[in-house]
């Protein structure tokens, strides 16, 4: 349907963001490719930069980056500052950089390195590591 709609309208930031929040059941790759085409189509979109941001805050994706959310959440700010999503985003990122990255680091730390033993020892794949663990962060 997104598509269809970007076929008479694609020049419409607003619509590229919902495809892009459409293809996250469809995967990383999905999304993320949605996200490359939707920044191609429309550069000044706030709406689109800020499924950006909110991708890479996602732990669950192998590009979580709390830094790329913030250059991100400063273009989304600067081409579209009326969306309110975007001041929203940035709010839970600085609550993931001065609140929960802080308190959780040793903790986050210790399963690294547990993670890292099982690994050495067991032969699982690192692609099976990632998925237990945001599996295991979607469940909880």
């Amino acid at each position: 349907l997104a598509m269809e709609a970007l076929a008479s309208h694609g020049g419409t930031g607003r619509l590229w963001a919902a495809l892009v929040q459409l293809r996250q059941p469809d995967g990383d790759v999905a999304q993320l490719d949605a996200l490359q085409r939707a920044l191609y189509a429309v550069p000044k979109s706030g709406e689109v930069w800020c499924e950006g941001a909110r991708f890479h805050l996602n732990p669950c994706v192998p590009l979580f980056d709390l830094e790329s959310a913030a250059l991100h959440l400063e273009f989304a700010t600067r081409f579209t500052p009326q969306y309110g999503d975007s001041f929203i985003e940035a709010l839970r990122l600085e609550l993931l950089i001065g609140w929960i990255v802080p308190i959780a680091a040793p903790f986050l730390e210790e399963i690294e390195r547990r993670i890292v033993e099982g690994y050495q020892r067991s032969q699982i794949s690192w692609e099976e590591v990632s998925e237990l663990i945001c599996n295991y962060s979607l469940e909880a």
